[in-house]
């Protein structure tokens, strides 16, 4: 089950992945930190929401879950 803050990120990376976690930052309209929105990243990939994997030295992030999945589990 994701929470609300997790919808928003997963929500971001739907939309365009694969996404770094500054990319996330960015794109989000939270004024959440860095770290925040990596924290939250992390979160998703031990529940299996994302996968990361890395690229040219820092973490690509992609969903793993389809909306509808995620849908379904909430």
């Amino acid at each position: 089950m994701l929470t609300d803050a997790e919808w928003k990120v997963m929500r971001c990376l739907w939309e365009k992945s694969p996404a770094t976690a500054r990319d996330v930052a960015t794109r989000l309209d939270t004024g959440w930190a860095y770290t925040t929105v990596r924290t939250f990243l992390d979160r998703l990939a031990g529940k299996g929401a994302v996968r990361a994997k890395k690229a040219g030295g820092t973490l690509a992030y992609a969903p793993v879950l389809t909306r509808s999945q995620a849908r379904r589990t909430a």
